[in-house]
């Protein structure tokens, strides 16, 4: 039994009393969003061309198709995996993540999942600027998003561990973060959430922006 929910004469209780059929209704409701939102998320992934061919029709990815090397990150409802794929045989690193999806409705964040959703999906193998999606399923418990890699890790860390950068090297990023961002517009969607977190670097020092939680869609001109 959960130490954060007991059963008593039929009715559910938290630590903040009963809980509602209509609380019940709508956690139902929205885990019957999330699910039906990342189906049709990895239907436009692959439809995109973001996931690597893999010849005839397969199962549905699996976590324990992956084998989990080391955790490099960790969000408020996630975590993030380096990770290889089995039976590849190039051996290519991934950034794994991975979300709990209970801790994404108490936190409210299904909306901000959706717009990760947009962008990820419509920049998928078409946008140099934006962290590339491969692919996203989900198991009861979670849902995964499989990314490409930066093995440079984010910008803050690079901040953190130099203090500050040089000249020619604050050009170099400044140069790259603007393209970065015009690229993004180029699309109708604006980040919202530009700083050092959520830019990533290459194994050639480049940037890729990252965390798409808090963008939006933009009206194209003469669109209303």
């Amino acid at each position: 039994m959960k130490e954060s929910q007991k059963v008593l004469k039929g009715a559910a209780y938290t630590e903040a009393g009963p809980i509602s059929d209509v609380s019940h209704h709508k956690a139902a409701a929205s885990k019957a969003f999330l699910e039906n939102h990342y189906r049709g998320m990895l239907r436009d992934a692959r439809s995109g061309g973001s996931a690597r061919p893999v010849g005839p029709r397969q199962r549905e990815p699996r976590v324990d198709d992956f084998i989990l090397i080391k955790r490099i990150g960790k969000g408020a409802f996630g975590e993030v995996y380096v990770c290889r794929r089995k039976g590849e045989v190039d051996g290519q690193l991934y950034a794994l993540k991975r979300m709990r999806k209970t801790d994404m409705i108490r936190k409210k964040q299904i909306l901000h999942v959706r717009s990760e959703k947009d962008v990820m999906a419509e920049a998928a193998a078409k946008n140099m600027w934006v962290v590339r999606l491969y692919l996203s399923f989900q198991d009861e418990q979670y849902l995964y998003m499989v990314m490409e890699y930066m093995p440079g890790g984010d910008m803050i860390s690079w901040l953190c561990l130099k203090q500050k950068f040089d000249v020619e090297s604050t050009r170099f990023y400044i140069a790259e973060l603007c393209a970065a961002v015009a690229s993004v517009h180029d699309m109708f969607f604006v980040h919202r959430d530009i700083k050092p977190d959520n830019i990533l670097l290459d194994a050639r020092g480049h940037i890729k922006l990252t965390d798409f939680g808090l963008s939006k869609r933009f009206a194209a001109a003469g669109e209303e």
